[in-house]
């Protein structure tokens, strides 16, 4: 394909990760395996890219985060702070990897270095969902206590507890952060930021198990059931459904690419992987299925990565660090971990033994 290199990752029950390149055929697009990995020892929960720096990071039931850099497709190690298992993780304009677990923890990482800056706490349960607003001086947390948490990440303490009547599956903010939505089962609401104030209350016809917001006003969704279900959050209705032959939606996940135009990916637990153009005006939407591809694993998350065609070229010059202005984070205190760094050949033969549950302290890095 000319241009920029695209790759869709998903994470499986089957303990896999599995990676598919998008090469262009006609008007189509063909999706042709390009790596996979089994270094989980547990159900693939949640996969993340960071397109700033070439990262995918994995989480699941073993309580490993696994990292690779998706240039040289080589494994960089594992991150072991978590005694749960992972349910979510955040990249935030690669310089920064959130994730949070069932032990009730958030914790915040510095990529390249991989040291953990800090440890937030104060769930009584396990952690749904994490959300980064995009200036990254904010972050809230959904928990099974019914609590969301609202994180100030530039002095690195906790800002407020909003107590909530239900469980919240997710969280999730929009592009500029004006507004965010939490997913209760089968029903979405939608906040103003500025007021916390409640907008718009949104009942799908089934449990939601993935949203995003595709612009500030578009949100998308799917759950239980073949269709993804585009809803304006301005005219307050639903203005488009795509319908997919499976049964279940497990991820989606959205990028836009250098020209342009809208992508829209997802991995149904039937082990499809769905790759749409998403065609958006002030009246109409349009979507054209670009590729479809069985993967025979039941899938379970989504990951899209696009890489420009002139990365190498800026890859050479000298990277800016992101402004602490706007991701400011407290330095290591108690509560942070020491790096530990490890061999591969001592990670392989440790990989898969089941060993006494102990506390984990360590962010163990293959080199």
């Amino acid at each position: 394909m000319e241009g920029p290199i695209i790759e869709i990752i998903v994470g499986t029950y089957e303990e896999l990760i599995l990676a598919y390149r998008a090469t262009a055929v006609g008007d189509n697009w063909q999706l042709e395996e390009s790596f996979t990995d089994h270094s989980h020892s547990g159900c693939v929960r949640n996969v993340a890219t960071s397109n700033n720096r070439n990262f995918l990071a994995s989480g699941g039931t073993d309580e490993n985060v696994w990292l690779f850099n998706l240039n040289s497709r080589k494994m960089i190690g594992s991150l072991v702070q978590h005694e749960g298992s992972l349910t979510h993780l955040q990249f935030h304009q690669g310089s920064h990897l959130f994730t949070c677990s069932e032990d009730g923890t958030m914790c915040l990482f510095q990529t390249v270095t991989w040291e953990c800056l800090r440890v937030f706490r104060g769930h009584k349960a396990g952690i749904n969902c994490l959300a980064v607003h995009p200036s990254g001086k904010l972050a809230f947390t959904v928990s099974k206590d019914k609590t969301m948490k609202a994180w100030n990440l530039i002095k690195g303490v906790r800002a407020y507890t909003t107590n909530l009547k239900r469980v919240a599956d997710l969280v999730v903010w929009s592009l500029t952060g004006d507004t965010y939505c939490l997913v209760f089962n089968h029903k979405l609401e939608i906040y103003l930021t500025k007021t916390t104030g409640l907008i718009q209350i949104v009942e799908a016809p089934g449990r939601i198990n993935s949203m995003l917001y595709m612009t500030n006003s578009l949100i998308v969704y799917g759950g239980e059931g073949s269709d993804i279900i585009f809803y304006d959050i301005e005219k307050e209705a639903e203005v488009y459904t795509l319908t997919t032959n499976s049964s279940r939606i497990r991820g989606l996940s959205h990028k836009v690419l250098p020209s342009g135009d809208n992508i829209l990916a997802n991995a149904c637990s039937d082990g499809y992987v769905r790759v749409w153009k998403v065609i958006i005006d002030d009246n109409n939407i349009v979507t054209k299925l670009l590729a479809e591809h069985n993967s025979s694993f039941r899938l379970t998350c989504i990951a899209v990565y696009v890489k420009s065609s002139d990365s190498k070229s800026k890859e050479s010059k000298p990277r800016k660090e992101v402004s602490t202005k706007e991701t400011e984070v407290p330095s290591q205190d108690e509560e942070t971990t020491k790096r530990k760094v490890i061999s591969l050949e001592d990670k392989e033969v440790g990989k898969h033994k089941k060993t006494k549950k102990k506390k984990k302290t360590a962010i163990e890095v293959i080199q």
